[in-house]
């Protein structure tokens, strides 16, 4: 067994010394799943708890960079000379800017982000930090970048990555999903500059401002940095206001549980 995947093994045992496992008594698929949600949660937990402390040595050590998990990746903040093309409304040459290099946020993730951001911190004192392919995020081949449909199949998962499984939660991401299929289900490949275009190509105001919203939730999700103001359209006086599905549901319940009200009496 190598030294590395040794380390690892420790690094788990270590991880899970004071876990407690819940008791599944019947053996059920729910008691399953909550012994996994449990295991998960737990993981989380501990993960924000060592990324807290590798921040806190990136301060220490002066290194003016930190690491943030964003769904499951890790991300790094910084400020930066600005990227190619881009601008600073308060007229400086820098910027604070969020880098992925995908990351993925677990144990290995955490040594390769911190090792990353130490080398980062060096190009920033150095002064020699250039946006060149691997901290723009870029390929040469576009291939690389995932299209809109190829996020719309792992959309779920990441999520529900970020937040509990309620029936709010659950309505909210069903009106996600089914708005993300109507404006952004492609085979373009997911950039800044596609959301921008799909986005501008939508002429009514109101359904522009719904994917507005629904961009900045996946970009979000994905670390993809986009620029989302001033693409709203002026509302028309005569453009009908359409509510949100969620809206909907939510008002059709009070309808129901008013009428059951109004029959008990």
């Amino acid at each position: 067994m190598n030294k590395v995947h040794q380390e690892d093994l420790n690094d788990l045992n270590d991880l899970f010394d004071e876990f407690e496992v819940p008791a599944s008594t019947d053996g059920s698929y729910m008691g399953t799943q909550n012994q996994v949600k449990a295991t998960q949660e737990y993981m989380d937990k501990k993960i924000e708890e060592r990324l807290i402390d590798i921040n806190a040595r990136l301060k220490a050590a002066q290194t003016k960079v930190s690491i943030k998990k964003v769904g499951n990746t890790l991300q790094f903040r910084a400020t930066l000379p600005l990227k190619p093309g881009d601008t600073n409304k308060s007229g400086r040459s820098k910027k604070q800017y969020f880098i992925s290099l995908g990351i993925p946020a677990n144990l290995n993730g955490l040594r390769t982000a911190e090792e990353e951001a130490y080398e980062l911190g060096k190009l920033i004192a150095r002064k020699s930090f250039e946006w060149n392919d691997k901290y723009l995020g870029q390929k040469a081949n576009q291939q690389e970048f995932k299209s809109f449909k190829q996020v719309l199949e792992t959309l779920e998962s990441e999520y529900f990555s970020t937040r509990k499984r309620t029936i709010k939660s659950e309505h909210s991401f069903w009106h996600l999903y089914k708005r993300y299929k109507q404006y952004f289900e492609s085979d373009l490949p997911v950039t800044s500059d596609n959301i921008v275009e799909i986005i501008k190509s939508i002429t009514s105001p109101t359904s522009r401002d719904q994917a507005i919203r629904i961009a900045r939730v996946f970009s979000k999700i994905h670390g993809i940095e986009v620029n989302l103001k001033d693409l709203k359209l002026p509302v028309v006086p005569n453009d009908r206001y359409i509510p949100a599905d969620i809206e909907i549901i939510e008002a059709f319940e009070k309808y129901q549980q008013k009428g059951q009200n109004t029959k008990v009496r």
